[in-house]
């Protein structure tokens, strides 16, 4: 009997998987209720203590989370299930002790990082806080392209000056300096500083003539920021009329939509119908780059949902220039003539935010762009707009950098001064005795690949498309313009690590968490940014920037700039002392 039904009863068989099951599962319940009955404790000595308490802290700091992130329920589960022997420590903890130590940690890895770095690049930059607080920060950028986010703190009501902001960058530096010599011994030396990139106001080009003068940056290249410089060549093109009323009634739509819920939702139901799924409609921003032209693609990617939603005679709306903005067929072959204007400007911004690039590609991109702008209808305009805002954004660095590039061997001098120019920056910035002399010999010998460029290897088609490796070489055959040049073409072509470390500000200091004060949210940021350039090649992150498709940069431009919305619609809380450890916002701005 008992073999049948072990063997040959299916009911049976069933129930007894049941009973087993269930028995399985009453066990787990009693671990975990009483896990000291059946599982054994490890006793965690302190510096596992203090291991532990760290990991924990970089699980919020690097992931902008709240510092009560682990007392949530669903944590406090897990945590029982992973280590129970482990107490996690509170947010108070978290926001004060532990973020101390996880800064320091973090600090003493990016000096490092510093020291071993033959010269460095430095990107400085304004912006406001959730609060509208004006910060100031700077970043590093080492030999070796690592891109470190240095300082974060409060422009002093008064002092946004040329002459003030090249005093703080100065007096930081000197505290960085003072931060090597006191772990590395008194005679560290802060690593030799290629470059200083900013963007090209008038402020911006002041504080490079104050700083210039100071001895640290006798050497220094001052970079204009090639992405900010793009960024104005589009808002000088959208100023043309006929642009500028194409972006009026985009903006319009948008608008109208981001303010009307019932509105957006009925749209969206038209994208699901028409599309397949929903699309976000992007918000151009004058100062955030690429939104002019991602407003423009968000729109187009949903025209078929737009056109219906203004056809739809039941759709409530009251907005009369949307809907006969929506209904207009010549609306949509501006904005199909418009993407195409401003395409090439945009690819080429993304890869002008790229940490790969030099000021060896500002020039060629450019003249890309006048290419593709003198085929237009309006090309005179255009053109007059385009040199004008090229003569701004350009210097004699990306001038030399051109022509040190072999691609561009054949190329001309074109206008009479332009080898003048190239002199006399040899001479200025050369940094060995009759520069001027030296290097004009080298590069004539470059131009006619005569006497130390006469080696056949020089000029194999690897090297000829790789400027730096192409310099490399010719430094170890003993050309001194080398030097230089690999100088030229290591140098950043803008100031992003500053707007990215902006942006992981604004993750931090979110709306939610208006109290922190701006040394803890410098804290905050310092580590955000540095431990996952440290940690590169442990933790895996996203794409970078400029390797996500159109459809991702559209996402991620979308929930950035809903953010930013939404905390400039937020009502500000009230002005009231705080002592910094608090991240909750005030009453007002709970209840709002």
């Amino acid at each position: 009997m008992t073999s049948h039904l072990d063997n040959e009863c299916i009911p049976y068989k069933k129930k007894r998987a049941a009973e087993e099951k269930a028995q399985g599962r009453q066990t787990l319940l009693t671990q975990a209720i009483k896990p000291e009955a059946s599982i054994a404790i490890d006793r965690l000595t302190a510096e596992q203590t203090s291991h532990l308490n760290k990991l924990a802290g970089y699980a919020v700091f690097c992931g902008a989370r709240p510092f009560s992130l682990f007392e949530e329920s669903a944590m406090l589960d897990f945590h029982a299930a992973l280590k129970p022997s482990f107490k996690i420590p509170s947010s108070k903890t978290i926001g004060g002790r532990i973020l101390d130590e996880c800064y320091s940690e973090t600090f003493l890895e990016v000096l490092q990082a510093i020291h071993t770095s033959f010269s460095i690049n430095i990107s400085t930059d304004e912006s406001s806080t959730s609060s509208k607080d004006r910060v100031i920060n700077y970043c590093i950028v080492t030999d070796k392209k690592e891109s470190f986010c240095m300082k974060l703190e409060l422009v002093e009501v008064g002092t946004s000056s040329a002459e003030r902001q090249a005093a703080w960058l100065d007096e930081s530096l000197d505290e960085l300096e003072t931060g090597l010599q006191e772990v590395y011994g008194p005679g560290a030396k802060l690593p030799f500083i290629n470059s200083v990139a900013t963007d090209t106001c008038s402020t911006m080009r002041s504080f490079w003539t104050k700083l210039g003068v100071k001895p640290r940056y006798k050497l220094t290249f001052f970079v204009p920021c090639d992405s900010h410089g793009l960024q104005l060549l589009i808002k000088d093109i959208l100023e043309f009329p006929v642009f500028s009323t194409t972006m009026t009634e985009c903006n319009g739509i948008v608008a109208h939509f981001s303010s009307s819920h019932k509105q957006l939702a009925l749209l969206r139901s038209y994208m699901v119908a028409e599309l397949g799924k929903t699309y976000a409609l992007i918000l151009a921003v004058p100062t955030r780059w690429g939104t002019q032209y991602n407003e423009l693609l968000s729109i187009k990617r949903s025209t078929l949902a737009l056109k219906k939603f203004g056809k739809d005679k039941k759709n409530g709306c009251t907005n009369t220039k949307v809907l006969k903005t929506l209904t207009d067929s010549s609306f949509w072959d501006s904005v199909l003539d418009l993407l195409d204007l401003l395409k090439p400007i945009h690819d080429v911004q993304v890869m002008s935010e790229s940490s790969r690039g030099h000021v060896g590609h500002v020039r060629s991109q450019w003249m890309k762009i006048r290419d593709h702008l003198s085929q237009h209808e309006f090309a005179s305009g255009l053109l007059d707009r385009f040199d004008a805002r090229y003569n701004l954004q350009t210097s004699d660095l990306h001038l030399i950098a051109f022509f040190l590039d072999p691609k561009n061997l054949e190329e001309s001098f074109g206008a009479s001064d332009s080898l003048n120019r190239i002199l006399e920056y040899f001479e200025r910035y050369g940094g060995i005795l009759d520069a001027k002399s030296i290097f004009r010999k080298e590069l004539l010998m470059f131009r006619k690949r005569r006497e130390l460029f006469s080696r056949a290897d020089l000029w194999e088609k690897e090297l000829c498309s790789n400027p730096v490796l192409f310099w490399e070489l010719a430094e170890a055959y003993g050309s001194k313009l080398a030097t230089f040049a690999l100088r030229v073409l290591n140098t950043p072509s803008n100031s992003v690590p500053s707007e990215r470390s902006f942006s992981a500000m604004k993750l931090q200091h979110s709306r939610l968490r208006t109290s922190l004060s701006l040394t803890k949210i410098h804290k905050l940021c310092f580590i955000h940014v540095n431990r996952r350039v440290l940690n590169n090649s442990k933790w895996k992150y996203p794409k970078k920037l400029y390797e996500l498709s159109e459809e991702e940069e559209l996402m991620l431009e979308n929930t950035l700039l809903e953010m930013e919305i939404s905390t400039a619609l937020q009502p500000q809380p009230d002005m009231v002392e705080d002592s910094g450890d608090s991240e909750n916002p005030s009453k007002r701005s709970r209840m709002n």
